[in-house]
């Protein structure tokens, strides 16, 4: 099995220990509670979000991920848009939009993006909305995070 081919099937699998181990990190770089409060503010935004419009729109998945017999064994749901992945990676960019760990979470969130269309579990399009979603949902928490630090 080729490398790529491994860590996407690995991001598959693990991506809720992958994002837990990543706002641990952030928790490590910032180590306040309100930091976490944002990271779980913003992933179960754009997780909301997410699942609103899976069950909206009942977008199917591409018929080659259904039938990839290392998929058969996986979390992988029928409902394709839009990407979960994209959309929980893609927040961790949009709260740390002005940060100095930019590069490192904005690498991370594409590097996360093309595994999902690397192993064919989405389209291009569901890949692109849960980006847009996460991205969204990152800054809105931001921005609401620093209101509330106003007052």
């Amino acid at each position: 099995m080729r490398t790529l081919e491994y860590l996407s099937l690995l991001i598959e699998e693990y991506y809720i220990e992958i994002f837990v181990l990543e706002s641990i990190v952030v928790w490590l770089l910032f180590p306040t509670f309100y930091y976490i409060f944002l990271v779980i503010a913003a992933i179960s935004l754009s997780m909301m979000i997410s699942l609103i419009f899976r069950i909206l729109v009942k977008s199917r998945r591409p018929a080659e991920a259904m039938r990839r017999k290392y998929l058969t064994h996986s979390k992988l749901g029928k409902r394709s848009f839009p990407s979960e992945h994209a959309a929980v990676s893609f927040s961790f960019v949009g709260l740390f939009l002005s940060s100095y760990i930019l590069i490192p979470l904005l690498l991370f969130a594409l590097f996360v993006s093309y595994s999902r269309l690397y192993i064919k579990a989405h389209y291009l399009k569901d890949v692109v909305a849960g980006a847009l979603i996460g991205l969204l949902s990152g800054v809105f928490v931001s921005h609401i995070g620093y209101f509330l630090s106003l007052i």
